[in-house]
């Protein structure tokens, strides 16, 4: 089976409404990683992975949290569906995952906890990483793991190559060993040979998964 890829968009514009992350490629469709457009018809065939939607209030509020839940269930009963958490959106942090996916058991999700963490919550780095992938990194919907490190980049946090935060490549290594669900894919940013071998070691000790590649 082909494995999947993951490619960053370099020119992604965070505060755009309907802008691509990036892709994920592989089994025979393109799952674009998008801020959910405004209208269902606007979306791509196939697979679509989507972030959250951009607007003049911010995505966990209340009133932009039900435009997006609503939006994702205009267009989540046809193709595969997949959300992409990210800190400061609708669905950002384990309490709103889990509740997102108990209402809708036909999506996956992919889980990068660098876009879960944000720079005021460094300083308890070690809890924040704990508590997501207790919460999150065994549930039955993960679809797609990120062994990436983290950077905080203005007020949220991105994938960085392996070594970019030494505390939490070894936070995160350390809990997917031990939480992380059989069956589940890795994906790593393609040219990142530390994170490839930290991938290798993971699935090595949970014996679980594959490695996938990506590109940035």
């Amino acid at each position: 089976m082909e494995p999947l890829r993951f490619r960053l968009n370099p020119n992604y514009d965070s505060s755009a409404i309907s802008g691509v992350r990036g892709e994920l490629l592989g089994k025979g469709f393109v799952r674009n990683v998008v801020r959910a457009p405004s209208s269902a018809q606007e979306l791509p065939p196939g697979g679509v992975i989507i972030g959250g939607i951009a607007g003049e209030v911010p995505g966990w509020m209340p009133s932009a949290r039900a435009e997006f839940l609503g939006l994702s269930d205009r267009f989540g009963n046809s193709g595969e569906r997949w959300i992409w958490p990210m800190a400061g959106e609708a669905v950002a942090d384990a309490p709103s995952v889990l509740s997102f996916l108990r209402a809708r058991s036909n999506w996956k999700f992919v889980l990068c906890v660098a876009d879960m963490l944000v720079p005021e919550l460094e300083v308890r780095m070690d809890d924040h990483v704990r508590r997501l992938l207790e919460a999150l990194a065994g549930h039955p919907q993960l679809g797609l793991v990120l062994v990436t490190s983290y950077e905080p980049r203005g007020e949220s946090g991105v994938p960085a190559r392996w070594g970019a935060n030494a505390r939490f490549d070894s936070l995160l290594e350390k809990w997917l060993v031990e939480h992380l669900r059989p069956g589940v894919e890795y994906g790593v940013l393609e040219g990142d040979d530390s994170a490839q071998d930290a991938a290798i070691r993971i699935a090595g000790q949970v014996g679980r998964g594959r490695v996938s590649s990506g590109e940035c």
